[in-house]
């Protein structure tokens, strides 16, 4: 199947189910993430995404974001916008802290011969300390997601592959940001940071999160 992918479209990346999702919904409280994140940090994201294909496992698995929510549980009387920044490397950035999560696989059976691929996506989130940036660093987007104080139960969506406009307004709890398709290749890696002007307060966000993985042909 050829052409453009486009979110809101018939083909689009966010048209169908992702095969996989990990999600924090049962965090009630959400998860510790960085409440000083006034400015951008090398060494410093929210989430940290590595595909773990390797060269003996025939390094031929892709791993493509198609949909990510992030819903704050708390506010910050003194935010006065997130910014999203988005980075791709060639080594594992992950080096410690937040939270490691859990693969719920949407592609079930009781069939006692099915036998689910089990994901290489790697991924952690909340307050994460990075590693040294490798020799491949690149800065994929940067966008505005929220252009006002954050507040409680607010929702950032990001759709990758989306030809649509941000919907990022004043006054609106729940904001879409629309970004290029980012695939991660084997040993690939991609971080997401968020920095908040003015920020001091953790959004202690919910993370939601579809993503899929193909095998490239040998």
């Amino acid at each position: 199947m050829g052409g453009m992918f486009h979110a809101d479209g018939a083909l689009g990346l966010g048209s169908y189910p992702a095969v996989n999702s990990y999600t924090a919904i049962s965090a009630e409280a959400g998860i510790a993430s960085r409440a000083n994140n006034q400015s951008y940090s090398a060494t410093a994201a929210c989430m940290n995404i590595f595909n773990q294909s390797s060269d003996d496992e025939g390094g031929r698995r892709v791993i493509i974001p198609r949909k990510l929510e992030l819903i704050a549980q708390d506010g910050n009387d003194n935010g006065t916008d997130i910014r999203l920044h988005f980075y791709r490397d060639n080594i594992d950035r992950w080096a410690s802290g937040g939270t490691e999560l859990t693969p719920y696989p949407l592609a079930g059976s009781e069939n006692d011969d099915f036998v689910q691929i089990a994901a290489k996506a790697k991924i952690y989130v909340g307050d994460l300390t990075l590693a040294t940036a490798g020799s491949l660093e690149r800065c994929l987007w940067r966008t505005i997601a929220k252009n006002e104080i954050l507040v409680e139960n607010d929702k950032i969506t990001v759709l990758w592959g989306a030809s649509g406009e941000n919907s990022v307004v004043a006054a609106s709890e729940f904001t879409v940001v629309t970004v290029p398709p980012m695939w991660i290749g084997p040993g690939k890696n991609l971080s997401i940071r968020d920095v908040g002007a003015a920020q001091t307060v953790d959004p202690q966000w919910q993370y939601n999160f579809w993503w899929e993985e193909i095998e490239t042909s040998a």
